[in-house]
């Protein structure tokens, strides 16, 4: 049986995601939970949660569990790729950081913090390697966890950096890679992979983002998409958003814009540049510009009016209705 402490927790929750993490002995946080909203949570609760978290010691591995943190070290076991690759002089490859201050929204964190959409920031240090850690995690309004870290070399001689390497954790069945490629003139062109053992690794060495870029890595459920059956939803938690539909508005009178140009264009291109046409070109450009704005615009519109709204119990009403006419 492995021993534990009263442990150190963090849990951050909103828009109906819970983060819980782990900073128990002066570790760097652990990733308890990311996903679906914890509700009711406590100390008690995140303690069990972390016990049960905590991995069976198998052969062939350290007699101490491996426990990974969002900046892994090699010292804990773990033999990946670790959080900070570099060196001094091939010396201190191999950091062990001890967290020396827990700050959420400006305040010390003692055994137990919980708050909505903040940053917590952990200052760690490793006194042998002579370097000090700054380390954020933001959980953002809608959801998004961010994070970033900070290196500070202490010692007089430099310390090369190679890397730093942040890591969350994804759920077990999410088993496969979704991510972008493409060339010119068909840029954003969507590739799936098997999340297999292993790296997958995307790099871009052209100093300047490419047509093949990567954009986002995405891990789901095979043949994963947005939400399946869901897609509904996705409009309307998206439209409803006030920045969101601004930028959707923004965005379509741009499109507008550009309609305009291209339609008026077109006749021009084919030869058809006489002031007689230039009327009704100008007024079919009008037409085609305003039909497809005005369609698109009305989508924000109906959802912040409430006329357009997302019932999560559609399902069931159907499946009800559905009964009653199989009866």
């Amino acid at each position: 049986m492995v021993a534990t402490s009263s442990g150190r927790f963090v849990h951050l929750t909103t828009a109906g995601v819970s983060l819980l993490l782990d900073l128990s002995d002066g570790r760097l946080p652990i990733v308890l939970h990311w996903g679906r909203e914890l509700p009711g949570l406590d100390l008690a609760a995140a303690t069990a949660i972390r016990d049960a978290d905590i991995p069976l010691i198998g052969p062939n591995a350290v007699d101490h569990p491996i426990r990974i943190s969002v900046l892994p070290e090699h010292h804990t076991g773990y033999t990946g790729r670790p959080g900070i690759s570099g060196s001094r002089e091939g010396r201190a490859w191999s950091p062990a950081f001890a967290t020396t201050s827990v700050e959420l929204a400006g305040t010390d964190v003692g055994e137990w913090a919980e708050s909505g959409a903040a940053e917590l920031v952990v200052a760690a240090r490793d006194d042998e390697a002579e370097l000090e850690l700054d380390l954020r995690i933001e959980l953002l309004p809608s959801g998004l966890v961010r994070l970033r870290a900070g290196l500070t070399n202490t010692a007089a001689a430099p310390y090369s950096v190679d890397q730093i390497v942040l890591a969350l954790p994804v759920p077990a069945q999410a088993s496969e890679l979704l991510d972008f490629a493409g060339r010119w003139g068909r840029e954003k062109t969507p590739q799936r992979a098997p999340f297999a053992v292993g790296s997958h690794l995307r790099e871009g060495r052209k100093g300047r983002t490419g047509a093949d870029a990567a954009t986002l890595i995405h891990a789901g459920t095979p043949g994963f998409g947005f939400e399946h059956g869901e897609v509904y939803r996705n409009v309307d938690a998206s439209l409803s958003r006030i920045p969101v539909a601004i930028l959707y508005v923004v965005a379509n009178i741009a499109l507008g814009i550009h309609l305009f140009h291209g339609v008026w264009s077109l006749f021009q291109s084919i030869g058809w540049n006489n002031p007689r046409f230039n009327q009704w070109r100008r007024g079919l450009a009008t037409a085609v510009a305003a039909i497809v704005v005005v369609g698109n615009v009305s989508f924000p519109v109906m959802v912040l009016a409430g006329v357009v709204e997302f019932d999560p119990d559609a399902g069931t009403h159907i499946a009800a209705e559905h009964q009653e006419v199989s009866e």
